[in-house]
């Protein structure tokens, strides 16, 4: 018993002496320096640009890992790395290889275009090459988990803070799990990017989203970055960069307007970005179209196309700078506009709006009874005040920037309805519209005898009016010219009936 007891202390011994060895194996090849140095030379090499780190330490538990503090890449500097950790298993590194790497990223300001050419060039680049350094060379061979820890993704001029988890694959980055938060903008996202070719997929959902600066900020992200492998034959034409992306977010804002519940497909490229379709409740509306943002010259380009229907007429007037109160109504109809610049301005729009508004209420309506019963001289007629009541207007407007032109213009209400052409100032609401004024059979028959004889058209007053003001508070005259033509034109054809009917009598027996 006591050989065997003797025995077992002296393999204790020596199991402790070779795991003391290989702890000062372990230790001596991977001692701080000797694993910086080698870093940064086969870094170097996979990325095609000079690489250093300022410092990196070897950690040993809770998992042997790297924490390197200040990588930079590139001269000029491409990529700064306030913190990165890399962490493996023991069995790896023993071989000088990192297999199975969890790699977190803090403290750091990413531009999004230089990251993504350098993970290309790194794609391509570790399809066989050697590393550098030779047998004292420690290469990373398979990444498990890529953590981004409140990480500042840059993009031209735009910034997202972002946090993720993915995993590598080859040439593909599979996104499990991305929050971003920019001004306006908080979102989830979920995807894969690949490197080799450069592009992405990815599936976004957003409690509040900027459009246009998400859009931009996946323009310049393609911009500049490379188009493919380097497998590609010379010569060879190749597609450019492209995300595309499922959107779905709660509320935001587009080309300066406030939306809910919007649902679209994204294609983004350096060049241009779509939204088709896009379906997004706006103005109390539901929108469902198509929007292009053109970014290949130095002011970008914004165009929607699409339907509009059941929009709050007053919540379109105030975008307009035009009183909440001046119409009410259901908005409904095809619009095609474009913005070159600051879309976020009613001013920048250009385009065509073929609408209709239903069941509303338009201050100044009443204008139209006054001026009837100003003209027609009997003040005792009926009620001057009049309706503001309409039951549809129509017509096609034309959007050009301060202006909108208004032709085959039509309005149907208790008292009267028209048929004009005109425009209307922005923001002041200046109108400049002529028109005729059909008037009901109940005002035609309220306005007086004299102005229903010479200034009818069958059975109701027609006349022909100019309304001018602005839009909130309208003056409504008549144009007298026109009218005499019209009275002359009665005229005569009374006379023509009279003479008619006085032949006649005097042919009877």
């Amino acid at each position: 018993m006591k050989s065997l007891l003797k025995w077992m202390a002296w393999g204790a011994a020596a199991l402790l002496l070779v795991l003391i060895a290989v702890v000062v194996l372990i230790r001596s090849l991977v001692t701080p320096e000797r694993v910086k140095t080698s870093l940064e030379a086969q870094a170097t090499q996979v990325l095609a640009a000079p690489v250093t780190i300022r410092t990196l330490d070897v950690a040993w538990y809770p998992r042997v890992g790297l924490r390197l503090e200040d990588v930079h890449i590139g001269q000029p500097q491409q990529l700064a790395v306030g913190e990165l950790q890399i962490s493996a298993g023991l069995r790896g590194l023993l071989r000088r290889r990192v297999d199975d790497a969890e790699i977190v990223v803090r403290r750091s300001q990413v531009d999004v275009r230089s990251l993504v050419a350098l993970a290309a060039t790194a794609a391509t680049n570790t399809g066989g090459a050697s590393p550098a350094g030779g047998g004292s060379s420690f290469t990373i061979a398979s990444v498990r988990v890529i953590r981004l820890d409140g990480v500042t993704l840059q993009a031209g001029s735009h910034v997202i803070v972002a946090s993720a988890e993915a995993a590598l694959t080859g040439s593909t980055l599979t996104v499990q799990s991305l929050t971003a938060k920019a001004p306006g903008t908080s979102l989830s996202a979920a995807g894969t990017v690949g490197l080799a070719p450069v592009g992405a997929s990815l599936r976004i959902d957003a409690d509040e989203l900027a459009v246009d600066e998400l859009m931009a900020f996946m323009s310049e992200a393609t911009s500049g970055a490379p188009a493919g492998g380097a497998t590609a034959p010379a010569g060879a034409s190749s597609p450019g960069p492209r995300i595309t992306a499922d959107i779905t977010a709660k509320r935001g804002v587009m080309a300066g307007l406030h939306f809910a519940d919007l649902t679209t497909h994204a294609v983004v490229d350096d060049a241009a970005a779509t939204l088709d379709p896009l379906k997004v409740s706006l103005f109390e509306g539901k929108l469902d179209g198509r929007v292009t943002r053109v970014s290949a010259s130095s002011r970008p380009r914004v165009s929607l196309a699409g339907s509009l229907a059941g929009a709050d007429a007053s919540r379109i007037l105030t975008w307009l700078g035009q009183p909440r109160d001046t119409v009410t109504g259901h908005l409904g109809g095809s619009v095609q506009l474009a913005a070159a610049g600051d879309a976020a301005t009613p001013q920048a729009w250009r385009g065509t709006a073929n609408l209709v508004l239903t069941d509303g209420t338009l201050k100044g309506l009443s204008a139209v009874r006054q001026a009837v019963v100003a003209l027609s001289g009997r003040q005792t007629t009926g009620s001057t005040t009049g309706s503001t009541h309409y039951d549809r207007i129509g017509g096609v407007f034309t959007l050009e920037g301060s202006r909108i032109r208004c032709s085959e213009l039509t309005l149907r209400s208790t008292d009267a309805d028209l048929h004009g052409d005109g425009t209307i100032g922005l923001p002041d609401g200046a109108l400049d519209v002529r028109a005729q004024i059909v008037l009901s059979q109940a005002l035609s028959a309220d306005a007086g005898r004299d102005l229903y004889r010479y200034a009818r058209e069958g059975d109701r007053v027609v006349l022909p009016a100019v309304l001018k003001g602005v839009i909130s508070a309208p003056s409504v005259s008549i144009d007298v010219k026109d009218a005499a033509t019209r009275a002359l034109k009665n005229k005569a054809e009374d006379e023509a009936t009279s003479l008619l009917n006085r032949l006649l009598k005097k042919k009877k027996p």
